[in-house]
């Protein structure tokens, strides 16, 4: 699984400098899109699952997308700060540039230590 975790994060790097989306496979045959954007969170149909992780400490936090429910998309709200999902007790903020891109940042790890995917 840390494996998994170093290659999700080492995609999510390469996905921001390319400016698009990257499809990866994990050790379990899972299709997962890291996503870039607000715009990417909010076409999510309903049933596919979304994830915010922390790759420096670990932490996961999923959940399934609900037609009703958008909550997944506050991850994406600059306004907000979110509870890491891992075990360093920070708060992760996300911040747009000027190409509409969000990154994610996390108080106790870091600038760009959390990344958005979903399963594809």
């Amino acid at each position: 699984m840390k494996k998994g975790l170093i290659f999700l994060f080492f995609l999510y790097f390469l996905s921001s400098s390319i400016g698009q989306s990257t499809i990866v496979q994990t050790s379990k045959g899972e299709r997962l899109t890291i996503l870039n954007s607000y715009e990417e969170a909010k076409a999510i149909p309903p049933g596919k699952t979304f994830a915010m992780i922390c790759g420096k400490c670990k932490g996961v936090w999923m959940t399934i997308v609900k037609k009703a429910s958008k909550e997944h998309l506050a991850w994406f709200d600059s306004s907000q700060w979110q509870n890491c999902p891992g075990l360093c007790k920070g708060l992760i903020h996300a911040k747009e540039t000027k190409s509409h891109k969000h990154l994610f940042l996390c108080s106790h790890c870091g600038e760009h230590s959390a990344f958005a995917c979903c399963g594809s």
